[in-house]
């Protein structure tokens, strides 16, 4: 699950390696890890350079937040379990202006 946070407004602590890439959208995206487990933490891109995507098991109270749509709906397995009360989009979002 992941949560976007205004990159002006989000601080992150500790060392994350960066690795560049194009994703399907064909924007750039930029994906942090941790150095040590490799585990993928947070995400950038240059179609919402105004955010920062944090994974929402990386943050210190992941209770703080909860969801609010589901995406990349059409992509999901048949197990997954989406919220029948959430707005549900089955590919990216258009940019937020």
């Amino acid at each position: 699950m992941n949560a976007f946070f205004h990159a002006e407004d989000f601080e992150i602590t500790g060392e994350v390696r960066w690795f560049d890439g194009t994703a399907d959208s064909g924007n750039e995206v930029s994906r942090g890890f941790c150095p040590i487990c490799g585990t993928q933490l947070f995400a950038k891109s240059s179609a919402r350079p105004q955010f920062i995507v944090a994974r929402v098991g990386s943050l210190d109270d992941p209770n703080l937040i909860a969801p609010s749509v589901s995406i990349w709906t059409s992509q999901a397995p048949e197990w997954a379990l989406i919220h029948p009360e959430l707005p549900r989009i089955e590919r990216q979002p258009p940019p937020i202006a």
